[in-house]
């Protein structure tokens, strides 16, 4: 791999984080404007608290944590030895891990707001939960990659 092309994983990752930087301007554009969504969030302060968690979580991890997963991914490589699915998995788990985990705080604030507790509480938590996987799915797959780089073999 060349200095000036990039891996699919990392292309993928850093259009993922180009795109959310775009989306993150448009829901605090959103969030800030006095919008028949702001009105029907405000009703309840916990639904506000939960889209603020929407908003914080989807601003960190798709954003700069797609950027600096992609800049790993690329200054890393691939090291002799390595899975070849590794940098593919560690991509598609982040990716999804993410936009589950943010998500699930936008649906908590939905439900809580429109007073359905299966959606605050359920399928939320199901959404939080699934999506904090998937990212620990990611870092195992970056520390498969890892460990892989530290071997003998492949320096």
């Amino acid at each position: 791999m060349t200095s000036t092309t990039l891996a699919p994983p990392v292309r993928r990752l850093a259009l993922f984080s180009l795109l959310s930087f775009a989306l993150v301007v448009a829901f605090g554009t959103v969030r800030a404007a006095p919008t028949p969504l702001k009105g029907f969030l405000s009703a309840s302060p916990d639904a506000e608290r939960a889209m603020a968690s929407f908003h914080a979580h989807f601003d960190v991890l798709c954003w700069p944590g797609a950027a600096a997963l992609a800049l790993g991914l690329h200054l890393l490589g691939e090291p002799p030895g390595a899975p070849a699915w590794a940098p593919r998995a560690a991509a598609w788990a982040y990716l999804a891990g993410s936009l589950l985990f943010a998500g699930g705080y936008a649906v908590k604030a939905v439900g809580l707001a429109a007073g359905l507790p299966a959606l605050a509480k359920g399928v939320a938590i199901a959404m939080i939960s699934g999506g904090g996987l998937l990212l620990i799915g990611a870092a195992a797959a970056v520390g498969w990659l890892l460990l892989a780089s530290r071997r003998p073999s492949a320096r």
